[in-house]
């Protein structure tokens, strides 16, 4: 390669020409120094084996490069289905719940629910129009998730007593002392 294409192959991709030089010593395939430039230029090459001592092979550093990103599609579409799998248990779940539902009075789009299993409290959600969801949940298919029901039933009970009274009716087997708001702290 002529020292112009040096020039401008380094000021199309914001480097010295020193070191497309020094690159070009490296690269064992001449004809992809352009894509060896190109590849530190994207971040693909690494700064420590553009620099180190060895010698590049950049049609080996493109599969390898091409085999990772592979291999992080695949692991990433199999998470999503882990996640789908983990997403369809949960609503499968919730669905056998008996579901208890205040509606706001100024917007009744917005709702708090509590849901209720075989007489236990099993998780509590706020619901808006287009945002929400559980946010408080102690289950088979979300353990100990923010499960603090004493507090949140305090919540509910300043919101709407009447709300509360029908968790506490349908909570039968649920612990009494979520519902003992008389304690006294010492």
């Amino acid at each position: 390669m002529e020292k112009m294409n040096f020039e401008a192959l380094a000021s199309k991709y914001g480097l010295t020409v020193d070191f497309v030089k020094e690159l070009h010593d490296k690269v064992v395939d001449k004809e992809n120094l352009v894509r060896a430039v190109r590849m530190f230029a994207n971040g693909t090459l690494p700064y420590d084996v553009a620099m180190a001592k060895e010698h590049i092979n950049v049609a080996e550093l493109r599969h390898q490069v091409a085999k990772n990103m592979w291999d992080f599609r695949k692991n990433k579409a199999s998470k999503m289905k882990e996640a789908m799998e983990q997403h369809r248990k949960i609503v499968e779940y919730y669905n056998t719940c008996t579901p208890l539902t205040y509606r706001h009075k100024p917007n009744k789009a917005i709702r708090d629910v509590v849901f209720i299993k075989d007489g236990h409290l099993v998780a509590f959600g706020h619901f808006e129009p287009k945002q929400g969801g559980i946010y408080s949940a102690n289950n088979e298919v979300m353990p100990e998730f923010r499960w603090n029901p004493h507090e949140i039933l305090a919540r509910l009970r300043k919101l709407n007593k009447a709300f509360y009274r029908q968790i506490k009716k349908a909570a039968f087997n649920s612990p009494k002392e979520w519902f003992d708001f008389n304690i006294k702290s010492q």
